[in-house]
């Protein structure tokens, strides 16, 4: 086929193979740069989990340290609500954390975590 076209119009084969892979070179181009963000975007999601569960560490550390602190002055009770509000706000971030933050992303899920309907054969 490039030999019809370099018959009809000299030079036009060279041309089209240099289009070809000029284009070719561009798209490669363009999925590393794609495949780069989305690595960028996992390690991000990586280390923005990971901070989160350090700060949750930290203030886990410091509402039981608190509480030991009241239980041991005397004040059981302050001691108790601040372990139990402390304790209960941890394990709902944990929860909370669990759900998809995008409204879109989140009803896809609830899309697949349901059955198909099926239509009422006629």
């Amino acid at each position: 086929m490039l030999a019809e076209y370099e018959r009809v119009h000299p030079g036009l084969s060279q041309v089209i193979v240099e289009s070809f892979q000029n284009e070719t070179a561009h798209r490669h181009a363009l999925e590393k740069q794609a495949m780069d963000v989305e690595e960028y975007m996992a390690r991000s999601f990586v280390t923005e989990r990971r901070r989160g569960q350090h700060y949750g560490l930290f203030i886990a550390i410091l509402i039981v340290g608190g509480a030991i602190t009241l239980g041991l002055n005397g004040q059981g009770w302050a001691a108790t609500v601040m372990g139990g509000v402390g304790f209960a706000s941890i394990v709902g971030a944990f929860v909370v954390g669990r759900r998809p933050a995008d409204p879109v992303q989140a009803k896809d899920q609830s899309k697949q975590d349901k059955p198909a309907k099926k239509k009422p054969e006629s």
